[in-house]
């Protein structure tokens, strides 16, 4: 198992990251700049354990993973930025939202480092 989680951590992030630098030189090279902006960082999505852009987002702004995960099943866009992530959380009510209370709490502790007061 320790060798799985190895190969997962850190060698296929590592492998990845670099075909997909690879693949998006070879876009550039044959100007297909459209396709090289599509392009997912699996790297990235593997070293921290989600699938999604809106996931990492939340990651982002400071939730932890499992909380990030839980708050992304409620939101229907999954390649949001983190300007919309916190647009996202700012809108919904907390108390209203079918989350783990602990989930709540850590949101409003992100949102409140986050969010000046007025």
């Amino acid at each position: 198992m320790k060798e799985v989680e190895e190969f997962a951590r850190f060698k296929a992030p590592k492998y990845l990251a670099c075909y997909t630098d690879v693949l998006r030189h070879y876009l550039f090279q044959i100007d297909r700049l459209d396709l090289a902006d599509e392009l997912i960082d699996l790297n990235i999505l593997l070293e921290f354990g989600v699938s999604q852009q809106t996931q990492i987002s939340l990651l982002a702004l400071g939730l932890s993973r499992t909380s990030a995960i839980e708050t992304s099943e409620l939101i229907s866009a999954d390649s949001l930025n983190e300007t919309h992530c916190l647009q996202w959380l700012q809108e919904n009510e907390l108390e209203t939202l079918d989350l783990p209370e602990i989930v709540k709490r850590e949101i409003g502790i992100v949102l409140s480092r986050i969010v000046p007061k007025d």
